[in-house]
């Protein structure tokens, strides 16, 4: 593995604060393809951005904010989940509240889409250490 993360001494590394999630990790024998996306900011905007996120959730009565979940309605259009119940005002001051959020923190979308058959193609210590 040393050798796929070998940098000279030379080398510019920076420190990213990102918050991401996968859609598309091998759950499903079919998939060929794995998004990465999320939301990354300046450090000193972080711990701001986190607690103002943490309470817009509770405001709203959920503890964390998974996008598939929320996009995701039955079939009758209603929504599902935790947000089973919530009508689509209220669903549309949520989202419009965490968009303003991450508008007013200016933090920055960073995305990625990995071919699974090449991340698989990585020994596991190397899959792990790619991902956290």
């Amino acid at each position: 593995m040393g050798e796929l993360f070998d940098a000279s001494p030379d080398t510019l590394f920076t420190v990213l604060r990102s918050y991401l999630d996968e859609s598309g990790l091998g759950k499903n024998v079919q998939e060929v393809l794995c998004c990465i996306a999320g939301f990354q900011c300046r450090n000193s905007l972080c711990i701001p951005f986190q607690d103002q996120w943490g309470k817009t959730l509770a405001e709203y009565g959920i503890d964390e904010f998974k996008s598939k979940q929320f996009w995701t309605v039955a079939q009758d259009g209603a929504l599902t989940g935790k947000y089973s119940g919530w009508s689509f005002g209220k669903a549309n001051l949520f989202i419009s509240d965490l968009v303003r959020l991450i508008r007013g923190h200016r933090c920055h979308l960073l995305a990625a889409v990995v071919n699974l058959r090449d991340f698989f193609s990585y020994d596991e210590d190397s899959r792990r250490y790619l991902t956290g």
